[in-house]
Formats: C-alpha cells, structure tokens, sequence
C-alpha cells in the first residue's frame, strides 16, 4: 500500500528514504521499483538482518542501509525526492520532531507517505507492549502533517473490517507470542504464516475503502510545497557521517 501511494504521487526524482526501515521489507519493494533507496533505523540488528536478506533477483541494486534516528537524519536539506514512513511515528517520542526532519530533507514537491495506526482511544496495554507511544486520530496525523509545513493529498483510514480482524486475530497473538506470552510450536507460526498470506490479498480489496477511524490505520500523502527542484547529482545522495 506505501509503495502504491508512493508511485500514484511520486516525487520529482529516483531517490526515496525509508523512515525507521525494520528489517527493510519496504526498502526492497521501493528498490525494485527503480528507486535509489537510502534506508535508516535506530535498531542494528534490524538493519544487519535487512542487509542479510536473500536478493529477489531484481536487476536494481538493493536499499543503501545507514544507522540514524529519525529526529537527527545525516542528509542534507532538500536532498530526497519523496520519503516513506510506515508504521514508525507511533514508535518515536516525539513524532512532531520527526516529521519536520523528514520534511528539511525533502526536496521542494517533495512526497511523504506515512501510515499510522488509528483510533487513540483503543491505545492500550498491547501498543505500550511493543513500543507504541500512541495511536491516532484524524485530527491528530492532520496536525502532525501541516505543522511540518506540508500540503496534504491524502489522508484516509483503512483497514475495516479486514484489517481489524487481521490485528486481532493474527498480528496481536504473534508480536504477544515474540513479547512473553506461552510460545506457538511450529505449527501454529506455519498456520499464521499461511493466514497472513492469505489476507494479503483481502487488504488489496479492502485498500481503497474508506474506513475512518474504525480502521486499523491511517495513510496520509503529503507534498512539500515549491517547485520541483533537486540538487544536481542528487541520484547519488549518500548519508553523512
């Protein structure tokens, strides 16, 4: 879904930084699309197992991978073409911070795609459990957006009833199975593995329906306001420091 957001507004340029990349599963669908890739994350065992997954094969070179925190990116301003964010906000002290060094680094016509998880007020033991600092509200991801001096194009929840069902029945049980609860043997994990499959396929119907805040997420696209303008050579960007 980022990667779909991303190309139906793209930026004025190859190079695309992934926000908190994980272990890089977006990176390398962004690479594999033709984008010069610059992925970041605070955790290095995330990042070593990102750059130990097997090639897909792909004639493009894989993400460019460097250690940063989002409130402090070793880029110069102006120096991407578009940015993704997918699932990392909720995760930061203070997203507010984040989203205006994403925005810096932006190039004028600059787009940014965030998704985020909805419904502040379904925040509960579970997201404090793995690191959720909050959920959101429309309001909430609108603000955070525009206070960062950038024009919105999209904002939409997704995710209902499938995606709720989803993290209910599959994602909560795993990620509580990984933070301390009774471990699944081998065929429970082969029979979420085979769920999760499976509803990839249901979220690609449900994408394009609105759901709101009864969602289990927001997707937001926003532009950096100003011409498309890019530093010459800006294919090459390579992170400072």
């Amino acid at each position: 879904m980022v990667v779909r957001a991303l190309e139906s507004h793209t930026g004025p340029g190859r190079v695309v930084m992934d926000v908190g990349c994980g272990e890089g599963t977006v990176s390398r669908d962004l690479a594999q699309h033709g984008r010069v890739v610059l992925a970041f994350d605070v955790d290095m065992a995330r990042l070593r197992r990102a750059r130990s997954a097997p090639a897909r094969g792909e004639p493009h070179p894989g993400p460019r991978l460097f250690l940063a925190s989002a409130d402090a990116i070793p880029l110069a301003d102006g120096s991407v073409a578009s940015a993704v964010a997918g699932e990392v906000l909720e995760h930061l002290p203070d997203d507010v911070l984040a989203v205006a060094e994403v925005a810096r680094v932006l190039a004028p016509g600059g787009v940014l795609v965030i998704t985020v998880p909805a419904g502040a007020v379904r925040y509960g033991r579970f997201d404090a459990a793995v690191g959720h600092h909050r959920r959101y509200d429309r309001a909430d991801l609108v603000a955070l957006v525009r206070g960062a001096a950038l024009d919105l194009a999209v904002v939409r929840g997704w995710g209902f009833p499938i995606g709720r069902a989803y993290d209910r029945l599959i994602l909560r049980p795993a990620l509580e199975n990984r933070y301390g609860s009774p471990a699944s043997g081998p065929g429970v994990r082969a029979l979420r593995g085979w769920l999760t499959r499976a509803f990839a396929g249901l979220f690609a119907l449900e994408e394009r329906v609105p759901a709101g805040d009864l969602g289990s997420g927001w997707l937001a696209v926003a532009r950096k306001p100003g011409r498309h303008a890019l530093p010459g050579g800006s294919d090459a960007v390579t992170p400072r420091g």
